[in-house]
């Protein structure tokens, strides 16, 4: 069936779908189609479910929809049969609305995230949630976990099997809580997919029963496997061969002839290939004969192996079936598998630990749900466990469930391969009762539309799991047969790149799906588009250095954009560190970046100084963060100076106290003892308002009193004001001088100054799923793959033969149920990473360059070696580039050094800052240029002045009628603004002053106040939703002017021209920093009222309070 036919055939809306679509197949666009045409069909638009993953992808979708009824309504002309098509199904869901009286709008979209629909649920049986219903959700309940654990461990001294449990679990991590904790914070995180087998009301003993099973089933499905693989008369040859073997072996043995002992004695007893566990060690031994220790297949038999001379007929018989063995890939893996294959007898300690956590878990469980009901909090694990409790179980659905089995008619999910087993579960309760309903001929169809690729499957470590959709497209959900379908048409890519990719991941992939291991065979695509570049796909392979593949990426971009410099173009990484190199190389190129969540702000070190600083006056004993300081900016001594002072201090006391500077002034460098003075005043100034000032503000004044904001650009001066705001939750919440949780605060945010306009977009792989780019350049692929964790506990749900699960043994030993687990979550993120890689070349529209290092000690070019990386470099060598290894010079440096500089306030600053602090000042009158670095210092009071203003604008323009002079009621919330914000009462009192006078002004000018009065659909601080960017921005003012129909969008400025600036240029100015703004809030509203059935004209202006005018700027 063509693709064409496909599309056509997925608009029927009495079958049910499994569609395969992969990247660049318009995806969205079938999704869209087929919503329309069920829009057409039921009595009720809620009837339709849709559900996605993402809040994006739920606002494109509704998008979408709507933007074909207005197209429908408008009767807009279609540019292709697809638009046309699109146009025409909007058109039957209008008519058909028509005849219902069921009009069809933004509101009555059935379109939720899964994490939305899950909160639905859970409202509905509040109950059942064990909380009731007015609870919160938190994005991050790392916190609450952590009090979870510490009211765990507050069991520790109990007399009972529950602390038994927790004893014996520390005592297996070496008494390392620490680490314990760590598991268990992720294990409290996953507890949607393991509370259930470890229940406080299951049976160890019949759990333990069920394990025994499980594992001898799949042992035994395993050797049925490579049994019926190989024919009879040749298993019976191989096993034949194998006990000459390993005659031979036990004889070398014997005479202590073999010293290597590449192979051990095969096990006693009568060898046996059949398949049964007991038969399990024989096979075993067999692929110790077989495969060496990377699991590549022998190349040679010596008489390591039981072949030596005298068995040169054997060597040849088993030779042949090695390359057997070789050649065919599921025989290979079979094998390779069967050598990971837990014994039974060997489980019993991992089964030890499982009894363990089956008593331990659940209360700690227990516990979490005690701190969700102390904050009226709750985690998405909570909210989805109650949403599948609140539908109740086949046997005895809810009145919620029965209530919905007739809201819901038609179920549609996106990106289904990214769904996981309580959400796959979720569903099938959704649709239970519904084959039944089906099969009744005088019944409307109620129909299930799954949309996703496998080869797209990449959030295993978000506990998606890929089987469930090949599960899915080949056995159905809930009874309801689905009719699997692929789409192979991209209408993204050129055709050098579709090729490229057919071509080179199809031999890192599997030729079968295999449902345990994650691992799922390529879809290959055909190219809509012509090629229009050649090479399509490049890879740069460099020696050891990351940062001369950082250096010549950059250059590459640099080349590019300056030929192409509309092209859209991003960096792609698999982790935040792979990138950051070639972030530094592309700053230093003078190349602006956009990064999303890309630098953590413990990286920052504006965010390290300020913690430095609040560690030092939560401790002044504490030596590390008196010597951090020191040498950071807001000191910037040099290492000599810190070391003299550092021997004198020891030689003077054992116990630390910051010695005074005239007692080793005279020892330090005129330019340390200047620096030393400096940041012993600032110290001694805190200490002196130490309890006298809000914590906030005393840890921000000591900081711009020791000049940080003279040290720090307007980046850093973003980050600081994000930490200070932290702080000031904080301490509001009473947790005070919480310095770890800062830290924790620091490693878990990120930092927003990383933003560009026309920048290179710079993301992890991850990130980049479902976006588009021009060119493409993936980073660090040469870093090691990281293996997994060897977790606390591993899990695994065989479809054929249960619930598999096993807690970490004590020791390493290799025939246990856990390594055998261990072995399977390590090739599952195998085969997810090599998606990972797809999803990334499949981003780029016209070319994709991947680079990376590898080791050069050996030989050059390396050997492909078992990394992905590697692996990809040895299937794609036409598309490789290996870049030699530089030859070191005379003094043995093969590269030229990079200088380092301290980063540090300048002596002028220094001097200016003691002269306002009564110190006199060493070095003569300060540069002009101080002048210029003080105005840092005045940016956060600027920020403040700016929040508080436009508070002031919102609550006048709410007024039902504009006063002519700024009323007290807002001169009061203004002064309570600035106060909540942490002015002094100096800066208060001024700023005040200052805002009156603004809005005033406002009142007092006829186009100022027109901005501000009565509108039609007027709204303040609006707050809208950026879907191609995935966040939120916040519209100041926005209204429909009457006269004219026209929608307006208004931005407040503090801004005024500066003294001798021509208005007119002031204006300029303003207009081409702020246009890209106000054309994305102009784009965001002009599709905010196309969902509401409305297209008008927009507008935009910016109001300036200072200047009192309102300046318009064309988008």
């Amino acid at each position: 069936m063509s693709d064409q036919a496909i599309r056509a055939r997925l608009l029927k809306t009495d079958e049910s779908f499994c569609v395969t679509a992969p990247a660049g197949s318009g995806k969205t666009s079938v999704l869209t189609q087929r919503i329309l045409s069920l829009l057409a069909k039921v009595d009720k638009p809620e009837q339709v479910l849709a559900i996605t993953f993402t809040r994006k992808a739920a606002a494109e979708m509704k998008s979408r929809v709507l933007e074909a009824l207005v197209a429908a309504k408008q009767h807009k002309k279609a540019t292709s049969e697809h638009e046309q098509l699109t146009i025409d199904l909007a058109k039957r869901a209008i008519e058909h609305s028509h005849q219902t009286g069921r009009e069809i709008h933004a509101e009555s979209l059935n379109i939720k995230t899964i994490d939305g629909l899950c909160g639905y649920l859970s409202r509905g049986m509040p109950l059942l949630s064990g909380l009731g219903g007015s609870v919160g959700l938190v994005e991050d309940a790392s916190p609450l976990y952590r009090e979870a654990v510490e009211g765990l461990y507050a069991q520790l001294p109990a007399d009972n099997d529950y602390a038994d449990s927790l004893r014996a679990l520390l005592l297996s991590f070496d008494n390392d809580w620490q680490r314990l904790s760590e598991l268990l914070l992720d294990l409290l995180s996953r507890r949607a997919d393991w509370l259930r087998e470890l229940g406080q009301h299951i049976s160890p003993q019949q759990s333990e029963t069920a394990i025994r099973s499980n594992i001898a089933g799949n042992i035994e499905s395993r050797l049925a496997i490579a049994a019926q693989s190989i024919s009879t008369p040749q298993l019976e040859l191989v096993k034949t061969l194998a006990i000459r073997a390993a005659m031979r072996i036990a004889a070398t043995y014997a005479e202590g002839a073999n010293s290597s002992r590449t192979i051990p004695l095969c096990p006693e007893g009568d060898f046996s290939l059949a398949p049964t566990t007991d038969c399990l060690k024989y096979w075993q031994w067999l692929c110790r004969l077989i495969l060496k220790g990377d699991d590549d297949v022998r190349a040679r038999l010596t008489v390591s192996e039981g072949f030596g001379p005298d068995a040169k007929e054997d060597k040849e018989e088993l030779s042949a079936f090695l390359s057997l063995v070789a050649q065919n890939s599921v025989l290979h893996d079979i094998f390779v598998e069967i050598r990971a294959l837990p014994l039974l007898e060997n489980s019993l300690d991992d089964w030890q630990g499982v009894l363990h956590l089956s008593r331990v878990l659940p209360l700690l469980s227990a516990q979490l749900l005690t701190v969700f009901q102390k904050y009226g909090q709750v985690d998405y694990a909570h909210i989805a466990i109650a949403a599948e409790d609140a539908l109740g179980p086949d046997d005895m659905p809810t009145d919620l469930a029965l209530r919905l089995d007739y809201q819901i008619s038609h179920i549609l999910v996106d990106e289904f391969q990214d769904t996981s087993l309580s959400q796959f579960r979720l569903l099938t309760r959704l649709c239970r009762g519904w084959q039944e309903h089906n099969s009744d001929p005088k019944q409307s169809k109620r129909t299930l539309f799954l949309v996703g690729d496998a080869m797209q499957s990449i959030y295993g470590f978000r506990h998606a799991n890929v089987s469930l959709f090949v599960r899915a497209a080949t056995d159905g959900v809930a009874g309801i047969p689905l009719t699997s379908l692929a789409l192979t048409m991209n209408f993204r890519s050129q055709a050098g790149l579709v090729s490229w990719v057919n071509t080179h991941f199809e031999p890192l992939l599997p030729e079968a799906a295999d449902l345990r291991l994650g691992a799922v065979p390529q879809t290959k695509a055909e190219a809509h588009h012509e090629t229009s570049r050649e090479p399509a796909v490049q890879i740069h392979v460099y020696p050891d250095d990351r940062m001369r593949e950082a250096e010549a990426t950059a250059i590459r971009i640099l080349e590019l954009r300056k030929s192409e410099p509309d092209s859209s173009i991003a960096v792609l990484g698999r982790s935040r560190p792979a990138l950051q190199p070639t972030v530094q190389a592309l700053l230093a190129e003078g190349l602006e970046i956009n990064g999303s969540d890309l630098t953590a702000l413990e990286k920052r070190p504006v965010i390290n100084d300020l913690l430095s600083l609040c560690r030092y006056l939560a401790n002044p004993a504490d030596r590390v963060a008196y010597s951090a300081l020191l040498r950071s900016p807001l000191c910037g001594m040099t290492a000599a100076d810190i070391e003299i002072m550092s021997r004198i201090e020891r030689s003077q006391s054992e116990v630390f106290d910051p010695s005074p500077v005239d007692l080793i002034g005279d020892e330090l460098s005129p330019d340390g003892s200047m620096r030393l003075k400096h940041l012993r005043a600032g110290l001694q100034w805190a200490e002196s308002k130490r309890d006298r000032l809000d914590l906030a503000v005393w840890i921000e004044l000591t900081w711009l009193k020791l000049g940080g904001a003279l040290a720090s650009n307007e980046a850093d001066l973003s980050d600081a004001e994000a930490f200070l705001s932290k702080l000031r939750s904080f301490e509001k919440a009473g947790q005070g001088f919480d310095i770890e949780g800062l830290s924790r605060w620091a490693a878990d945010s990120f930092s927003s100054s990383e933003k560009g306009q026309d920048a290179i977009e710079v993301m992890t792989l991850h990130k980049s799923k479902g976006l588009e780019f021009d060119h493409v350049f993936i980073v660090g692929c040469g870093q090691r793959d990281r293996s997994s964790d060897r977790a606390l506990l591993h899990w695994h749900r065989d479809p054929e033969n249960g619930f598999l699960i096993a807690a970490r043994p004590e020791d390493n030993q290799s025939e246990g149920l856990y390594n055998y687990l261990h072995w399977m979550q390590k090739t599952r993120e195998g085969y997810e990473a090599i998606r990972l890689y797809y999803v990334g070349v499949t981003r780029a529209k016209v070319s994709c360059c991947l680079s990376g290092t590898r080791p050069s000690t050996s030989v050059w070019p390396p050997k492909p070696g078992n990394g992905i990386f590697g692996r990809l470099c040895e299937v794609a060598s036409i598309s490789c580039h290996y870049h030699d290894p530089i030859i070191a010079d005379n003094e043995g440096s093969s590269q030229k050094k990079r200088p380092l500089t301290l980063s540090r306030l300048t002596s002028n600053s220094i001097n200016r800052l003691n002269l306002a602090q009564g110190y006199p000042s060493t070095q003569g009158p300060p540069a002009e240029s101080v002048l210029h670095d003080l105005t840092f210092a005045d940016n956060l009071e600027a920020r403040r002045f700016g929040t508080v203003l436009h508070r002031g604008l919102e609550l006048l323009a709410e007024r039902s009628e504009l006063p002519e002079r700024c009323p007290d009621a807002i001169i009061h919330a203004m002064r309570f603004g600035l106060t909540q914000l942490s002015s002094s009462q100096s800066v208060t009192a001024d700023q005040l002053d200052s805002l009156e006078q603004d809005l005033n002004r406002v009142l007092s000018v006829p186009e100022t106040r027109w901005a501000l009065e009565g509108h039609l659909d007027a709204h303040n601080e609006f707050e809208l939703w950026l879907e191609n960017e995935q966040r939120q921005v916040i519209i100041d003012r926005t209204f429909i002017d009457a006269s004219s129909g026209i929608r307006w969008v208004i931005d407040y400025k503090t801004s005024s021209p500066t003294i001798g600036q021509d208005n007119s240029a002031f204006l300029q100015d303003q207009t081409e920093r702020y246009r890209a703004q106000l054309q994305q809030y102009g784009d965001a509203i002009r599709s905010w009222d196309l969902q509401l059935g409305q297209a008008r004209e927009v507008k935009a202006a910016l109001l300036f309070s200072r200047a009192a005018q309102v300046h318009e700027v064309h988008l």
